[in-house]
């Protein structure tokens, strides 16, 4: 799935509560997520990669990592973890795949520090863009199912 944001099915930021109700649309790039089925309540994270394939060429500057979201019943309950700020240089030519890792949160954003309870989520990624000469975009991939499973 791709989109660039704020993207379809949501408006501003993205963060914890907000509503997120993403459908695939055609655009220039395609995020594809690899991650377990589950993970168990309470491991903290579960570690997985996304990767990103442009159908034009691009340069530019993107961060290490992917941003992680889980959502449950079209509200985002779990928030990307932090990372360095320090941007990795791309030069991705059409059609060739950049994969980042991208470690799921499995911790209420809304009850910090809480585990998530067991259950059926969706995963989303985001990555965040400046190409050479332009401005900051964000792609947007998932939904991907995901389950909380007891611990």
């Amino acid at each position: 799935m791709d989109t660039t944001a704020p993207g379809p099915g949501r408006e501003g930021p993205l963060g914890c509560g907000s509503r997120l109700a993403v459908h695939p649309t055609p655009g220039r790039f395609t995020v594809t997520g690899h991650f377990p089925p589950s993970a168990p309540a309470g491991t903290g994270t579960a570690s997985g990669t996304v990767d990103v394939v442009s159908r034009e060429r691009l340069r530019g500057v993107a961060g290490q990592a992917a941003e992680v979201f889980l959502v449950h019943d079209g509200t985002v309950v779990a928030v990307p973890l932090p990372q360095d700020a320090i941007g990795v240089l791309w030069d991705l030519a059409p059609g060739t795949p950049r994969t980042l890792p991208a470690a799921v949160p499995l911790t209420s954003c809304a009850h910090e520090g809480t585990a998530l309870a067991p259950g059926e989520y969706q995963i989303f990624a985001r990555v965040a863009l400046v190409p050479d000469g332009g401005e900051r975009m964000e792609v947007l991939g998932g939904p991907w199912a995901f389950r909380v499973s007891p611990s």
